[in-house]
């Protein structure tokens, strides 16, 4: 595997609380080459200069490069993401929001990894664990193991399912695109100022780019929906390999 560089984009807007755990979940990452992009959008709180100070003393040698931007006023979720994509470097764009976790110090370089070894699918995503207070205590994943043939089918025909679907199927949080996705396909549809995975993943199949489904763990999601703690989707050996 090549030590290219992963461009990782934190998306925060008034949830600076848990972005310490975020980027905690980054600094420790084995991957070697690592370019951190914080795009706050226009919180009250936010202190760009505490979190860069905090990087730079926890960082193991592999975070190349930190770029923290915080927007003049409130663009939305959608702009606010094409903020911060726009400051990127990397060859590797993955996105993550800040009161999120990558699911472990490997997830970069399974996501590295993925993109070089499946060049066809320029965009991947993989499985989301939802959690509420204790990152480690998952009471929900997506997407629904019926779903991922979709996913790393043919281009049009998730485009036509999605047309059909009451939402996405599609894991939004850790979405990952080479460089050559975003020259490709360019930038989110601002358009839509809160929702950008949808309307993405619409335009993306339209087009004929197809997305790739990295069979582990991605993102530990934090959620406060109202899901019952009792309520989970259907066990599967694939899933649960990946949790051991």
């Amino acid at each position: 595997m090549n030590n290219n560089l992963a461009s990782i984009t934190v998306i925060c807007y008034n949830n600076l609380q848990y972005i310490y755990q975020c980027l905690d979940s980054i600094l420790e990452q084995s991957y070697p080459n690592i370019e951190i992009v914080i795009s706050d959008d226009h919180s009250e709180n936010f202190e760009g200069e505490k979190i860069r100070e905090y990087i730079d003393k926890n960082n193991k040698g592999n975070i190349s490069n930190c770029i923290i931007n915080q927007n003049d006023e409130n663009f939305g979720l959608t702009k606010n993401l094409n903020e911060a994509i726009k400051l990127t470097n990397g060859d590797y764009i993955i996105t993550i929001s800040g009161d999120d976790l990558f699911y472990s110090s490997e997830t970069i370089r399974t996501i590295v990894n993925f993109h070089d070894n499946h060049p066809e699918y320029p965009v991947a995503v993989g499985y989301i664990c939802y959690f509420r207070d204790n990152p480690n205590d998952f009471f929900w994943y997506t997407p629904n193991p019926n779903s991922i043939p979709l996913i790393n089918g043919e281009a049009i025909d998730c485009f036509k399912t999605l047309l059909r679907y009451q939402g996405s199927f599609f894991p939004s949080p850790g979405v990952s695109h080479k460089k050559s996705a975003i020259e490709k396909y360019g930038l989110y549809n601002e358009e839509y100022r809160s929702i950008e995975d949808l309307p993405r993943f619409l335009y993306l199949t339209r087009n004929g780019c197809r997305i790739g489904f990295i069979n582990c763990p991605i993102v530990k999601y934090r959620s406060d929906v109202g899901f019952s703690t009792n309520t989970q989707n259907p066990a599967h050996s694939s899933f649960l390999e990946c949790l051991e």
